[in-house]
């Protein structure tokens, strides 16, 4: 499978698609007064609506003399169907049956006692008044100039963001509850008994309501692979010259675990204590060591960048395997945005059979509002029995990185993908969202442990390549980190190399 993720037309080759093809040229030809000689199909594609039970058959047809294309689509029937009109059918049986609960959600609740508690997030209605609109800088804009409009972009969203919020919270808080809302995004989460969850999602002013989640950690020569050394640069004494990522803020979020507040083979970070654990993980020091890490020999990617640690444990456990919710892992990004973090790194997840969940809306939603970057881990599930990509990995907007090994090598010729990197793509009707986008060194990576150093493998460990990768590319040009797009199209179309497998992203 090609894991690139472009919207493409799938091409099938069943004898059902062989039938309607023919049925596509000759009912093009005959409404268009053409001769079906002139004719060809250049993409085909398949949109599945389980609400309604009907598979959607689409071809693209081109008139070769003049270049005009048309579309159609067919039933599995080989009915002829308005796609507008199939998909507005589809939403109204989804809202029929679901109202603004999420799928997932409203099976829970079938199972559970009216007096069960949940905890759930709660999305509001989105207006288009809630996008900030702010005139990009030319090329010229330095970085404090940039800074200053992040700023004011983040400011007004979370001036909107809590006026959305504001009735529904006090409502909530009038009951005795305790809800807490996201600072950038329109969502509170809350722990309510089920018979109450129904009524909240009745609300006009709720769009809809997920189950929270719990997300855990996702358990050199990788240096000279993504060349970083060269941009980098450094001389016979040890000193860099080069582009180091210095003075670019990464965020980087933990689900367990803390990295020692000081370590010899760290740089200088800053520590989010909110919510931390009192365990100290090699998971969390690892990821920062490959980022920035200051050994004399295998130093971090961007080893001059600030970063800032967040995260820690579920609030009610001590132990750090016990994961995080949805709500503290927001919590912890908007903290991470308050300070001014332009790239974030999220070495965590948990596997939604690749449904789209609250927090891959999360991230999307600041994406596309407030500008930032976000990158994350694909998981290590690629051999096990589900394959999926975990959640948050499976968001539109952030860039989702699988694992490959390189062999502790320089060479090229000898990389392949680790067999354990999630790969499956997430649930869409049209089939299409194709993940991870890119894979990096995450096999056998040499880095900080809570002392010493030591080697870790995983999607965990090639995140915090591309984290870094991206927090040079900002120091390069800090103007990208304006437009997250710009960073995983650049990513993507200067890959070097590409394996064209079932596990294999571009790298």
């Amino acid at each position: 499978m090609n894991f690139l993720n472009l919207i493409i037309f799938a091409l099938l080759t069943s004898p059902v698609w062989a039938q309607f093809e023919d049925m596509a040229l000759e009912t093009v030809a005959q409404r268009n007064g053409l001769a079906i000689e002139q004719l060809t199909i250049v993409n085909q594609a398949e949109l599945t609506l389980n609400n309604i039970d009907q598979t959607l058959f689409t071809y693209k047809v081109v008139d070769l003399e003049v270049g005009t294309a048309f579309d159609i689509h067919f039933d599995q029937f080989g009915q002829e169907r308005n796609k507008s009109e199939a998909l507005d059918s589809d939403r109204e049986e989804a809202r029929h049956i679901y109202g603004n609960l999420d799928p997932l959600l409203y099976d829970t609740l079938q199972e559970l006692p009216g007096d069960q508690p949940v905890r759930i997030a709660i999305w509001m209605v989105d207006s288009d008044e809630g996008y900030p609109i702010h005139e990009l800088p030319n090329g010229e804009a330095n970085e404090d100039e940039i800074n200053a409009i992040m700023a004011d972009v983040a400011a007004r969203r979370a001036d909107y963001v809590a006026q959305a919020c504001a009735n529904t919270l006090e409502q909530l808080q009038g009951m005795g509850f305790d809800p807490t809302a996201a600072t950038y995004a329109p969502v509170i989460f809350a722990e309510l008994p089920a018979d109450m969850v129904w009524l909240i999602a009745d609300l006009e002013s709720v769009e809809r309501v997920y189950q929270q989640r719990r997300y855990h950690n996702n358990m050199s020569k990788a240096r000279r692979s993504l060349y970083a050394h060269n941009v980098n640069g450094r001389n016979a004494s040890g000193s860099f010259w080069g582009n180091t990522g210095s003075n670019i803020k990464v965020a980087v979020i933990e689900a367990g675990g803390r990295v020692p507040t000081s370590h010899t083979k760290l740089g200088s970070y800053t520590y989010d204590f909110a919510n931390v654990c009192n365990q100290n993980s090699s998971h969390a020091t690892h990821v920062m060591g490959i980022i920035h890490g200051r050994d004399a020999t295998d130093y971090g990617i961007s080893p001059h960048a600030y970063v800032r640690i967040a995260g820690g444990c579920d609030e009610t456990k001590a132990n750090h395997n016990h994961g995080l919710w949805d709500k503290d892992l927001v919590s912890a990004t908007d903290r991470a945005v308050n300070w001014g973090a332009t790239v974030f790194n999220y070495s965590l997840g948990d596997d939604r059979k690749g449904v789209y969940g609250s927090l891959a809306r999360y991230f999307d939603n600041l994406s596309k509002n407030i500008w930032r970057t976000f990158v994350c881990a694909a998981g290590n599930d690629g051999d096990k029995s589900t394959h999926h990509v975990d959640s948050p990995g499976v968001a539109y907007n952030v860039i989702t990185v699988g694992n490959y090994d390189d062999k502790r090598t320089q060479s090229r010729s000898d990389d392949v993908m680790s067999s354990d990197s999630s790969y499956i793509n997430p649930v869409t009707n049209h089939k299409d969202h194709q993940k991870p986008e890119i894979s990096a060194p995450g096999s056998r990576i040499r880095s900080a442990y809570v002392t010493g150093m030591g080697n870790m493998s995983g999607t965990s460990m090639a995140t915090p390549m591309v984290t870094a990768t991206i927090a040079l590319m900002q120091k390069a040009n800090y103007w990208i980190s304006l437009q997250p797009e710009s960073s995983k199209a650049i990513l993507m179309a200067t890959c070097n190399q590409q394996h064209r497998g079932r596990r294999s992203p571009k790298q």
